[in-house]
């Protein structure tokens, strides 16, 4: 019973007993907002402040990035394969890692890991303040939080970068929902920066907005292509694009050991089928793309609220970034977390509705054991040879797909 529904609850019941309740109600969502807030600054302590006093974690990927500034500023080589610091983002994400590379290296890692845990934490607060997607109460927001921790840790812990690029493209939907079309079409550019697949949530977003945010967003990108060649030599820059394009289209690990692959739908076809050529793989993105695309354009069509159809549209592009993406690596998968959690809350308490919690169930119980195996004995074969992870994605994409052909426009008042 939310507040609301204290406030407006049947004048016949007793009136002690309803504002017992009430106060009963109030409590527990209040106690529960704190241990929420306990547990993501236990998770900030963990996995941010701890670089300040303990020493450098080995399993940590921010040496790669605080390397690629040194290089940048000196002009060396970015992208050497099989190098000990591997760098595969583009020039534009060495440049703004030059600040980094200039301070003392626990400071630095202090700074990136806080900036990846903000956007994250700050992206899914303006969702949820956006009502996206539907206006949800206070315990359904600290549902949604403490959900999103055991896919999100483990980026947070290894100082990827998917927490901040998640959080951009959470910020994107807001400001979308909020009808900030520069603000939506900039933190989409800067999440492709990082990672070129988010450019997928900004070609959905153009397909539901196209005259508010395809000419934005074709600005946007133009501007971090070009902005490179300001920060350095102009023939240096194009060396560097030369050289990463060649880098990452040369990139197949599904042809090494099982422990290399991507955890993508072809391992997972691999596993428990046959092996998968790169060609059928690609005609399988392209056309769960175009399926996607069809299904977002139909719900604008449909007219379905805009803050329930943006996170349709952010699920959906972030189950083919990592199911069907083109470099899906275990840490990649934190881009589910919160279609996970917002599944999990929103199902419908309707005894009919049970296939919908089952599945959403079994998706968050193979996330959570995939992130418990790797502590565990036996976990490694179980990450590898089973491929929960993509398996997880392929089934939660298909479930998310169903909601959305099968969701209606809300009734107006």
């Amino acid at each position: 019973m939310s507040n609301d529904e204290c406030r407006t609850n049947s004048s016949d019941e007793p009136s002690a007993l309803r504002s017992a309740f009430c106060i009963l109600h109030s409590a527990l969502i209040h106690r529960l907002a704190i241990i929420t807030i306990v547990i993501w600054s236990l998770a900030y302590l963990g996995c941010c402040a701890r670089t300040l006093v303990l020493k450098v974690d080995k399993s940590s990927v921010y040496p790669d990035f605080s390397t690629a500034g040194h290089n940048w500023l000196n002009g060396d080589q970015l992208y050497v394969r099989g190098g000990t610091h591997e760098f595969r983002y583009s020039p534009l994400v060495a440049a703004f890692f030059v600040p980094f590379e200039l301070l003392p290296l626990k400071l630095g890692e202090f700074l990136w890991r806080s900036l990846n845990f903000a956007a994250f934490v700050g992206g899914l607060h303006c969702c949820c303040k956006t009502q996206i997607p539907r206006q949800l109460s206070t315990g359904q927001v600290c549902a949604v939080f403490l959900l999103c921790i055991p896919l999100a840790i483990g980026s947070l812990n290894n100082a990827q970068s998917n927490p901040l690029v998640l959080g951009l493209m959470l910020l994107s939907i807001a400001a979308a929902a909020r009808k900030q079309w520069g603000l939506s079409s900039i933190t989409i550019t800067l999440a492709t920066c990082f990672k070129l697949y988010p450019i997928a949530l900004g070609l959905l977003l153009v397909l539901i907005f196209p005259r508010k945010l395809a000419w934005r967003l074709l600005v946007c990108l133009t501007a971090a292509a070009v902005l490179p060649f300001v920060m350095q030599r102009a023939t240096y820059v194009m060396d560097q694009y030369t050289v990463w394009v060649h880098y990452l289209s040369s990139e197949d690990r599904q042809r090494g050991p099982i422990t290399d692959w991507y955890r993508d739908f072809r391992a997972l076809w691999r596993v428990y089928v046959a092996t998968m050529s790169q060609r059928t793989y690609l005609v399988i993105q392209l056309t769960s793309a175009v399926g996607i695309a069809i299904l977002c354009l139909i719900g604008r069509l449909r007219k379905l609220p805009i803050p329930l159809l943006l996170a349709f549209t952010l699920s959906l592009a972030c189950c083919w970034m990592t199911a069907l993406g083109p470099a899906t690596e275990s840490a990649t998968y934190i881009l589910l977390a919160p279609a996970v959690a917002w599944g999990l809350v929103l199902c419908d308490p309707d005894p009919r509705a049970h296939v919908r919690r089952v599945a959403y169930g079994s998706i968050f119980a193979l996330f959570v054991a995939s992130q418990l195996a790797i502590n565990i004995p036996g976990g490694k074969y179980f990450r590898d040879h089973l491929q929960p992870l993509p398996l997880a994605g392929t089934l939660l994409l298909l479930v998310v797909m169903t909601d959305l052909a099968l969701s209606k426009p809300e009734p107006r008042p």
